[in-house]
């Protein structure tokens, strides 16, 4: 599709990480007085809880890829994703300007911060010259940068106001700075690839929009989904539905504010914090490199190879 009509299709925002004096209670308006742990549904193993690091939407970016650096996906492995070493799975508690995990480089570098956010949370025209090679997700997305038209910790999104899937080789046609690109444009960064990356309005927005279904089917395929509100990103990493005898549809997820154990809970289509879900962005990886059998395992592969039989080497 071209670049010309894709303007009249998009419309672009941004996603700004504001909280203040709100409690676990007020997240998730709806949900029945007594909601807790435990349920009847499917949430992914192994996930990532990152607390928020120089803005909402690199840090949303962070979990998604620090579950795959940690579990690879589709029997490959996807090490560089957080480079180093082995991606945390809580970075909790976080103290500014002080880089205590590996992911938290991956997310927002120390050179990013020093060239962006200089002057602060909210800060605007507080730039230094970017003298060094983009190096996070902070980098690739615009975050905070006043070339991006950004200010402090925030990030621009993009979306199709007919519900259709905006996908990174749309945006690419018309957007320097827009998180989905970032989140591709790292991806390539750390020696990767997808076969799918994009962003979509969901069915509260939009009648074509994504589904409880779709995210669903997300889930169970082994994939994290980013939620967006219309102000703030998250990481969907499971789903809920038949929650203590309260039946709904309900999506898991970590919200960046602060560690929830097996996450959060939210309406799908209802309000996060008082923002209501707005979209998602869903990605499927490819090119990571075959786990390596050790050498007890590969023997006896090769002596089931012999009998006629295939052995298939996946990560759970």
């Amino acid at each position: 599709m071209k670049a010309e009509r894709l303007l009249v299709m998009f419309c672009a925002a941004t996603v700004v990480c504001a909280i203040a004096g709100t409690t676990e209670a007020d997240l998730a308006s709806g949900l029945p007085e007594g909601i807790g742990q435990g349920a009847q549904g499917v949430s992914l193993e192994g996930t990532c809880d990152y607390d928020w690091w120089y803005g909402c939407s690199p840090t949303s970016g962070g979990m998604m890829l620090g579950y795959y650096d940690r579990n690879g996906y589709n029997g490959l492995s996807y090490s560089n994703l957080v480079p180093g070493g082995v991606a945390e799975t809580n970075t909790y508690p976080s103290t500014p300007g002080r880089w205590d995990y590996l992911a938290q480089y991956a997310i927002a570098s120390p050179g990013h911060v020093y060239d962006f956010y200089g002057g602060g949370g909210g800060a605007y025209g507080d730039d230094r010259p970017q003298s060094r090679p983009s190096n996070c997700l902070a980098d690739f997305m615009g975050t905070s940068q006043d070339a991006a038209g950004r200010s402090n910790g925030s990030t621009t999104f993009h979306w199709r106001w007919d519900g259709g899937r905006l996908t990174y080789d749309d945006i690419c046609q018309f957007a320097t700075y827009d998180e989905v690109r970032g989140l591709g444009d790292y991806i390539r960064y750390s020696g990767y690839k997808f076969t799918s990356l994009y962003t979509q309005l969901t069915d509260n927005q939009s009648p074509f929009g994504f589904t409880f279904d779709d995210y669903k089917a997300e889930i169970d395929a082994g994939r994290v989904v980013l939620i967006g509100t219309t102000n703030h990103l998250m990481a969907g990493v499971g789903y809920e539905i038949d929650y203590m005898g309260y039946e709904g549809n309900f999506i898991r997820l970590y919200n960046t504010w602060w560690s929830t154990g097996q996450g959060s809970l939210m309406f799908w289509g209802g309000t996060y914090a008082g923002s209501p879900m707005f979209s998602v962005i869903v990605c499927e990886l490819t090119g990571g490199e075959v786990v390596p059998l050790p050498g007890a395992l590969l023997l006896g592969a090769l002596g089931l190879s012999y009998a006629g039989w295939r052995l298939r080497h996946e990560i759970t």
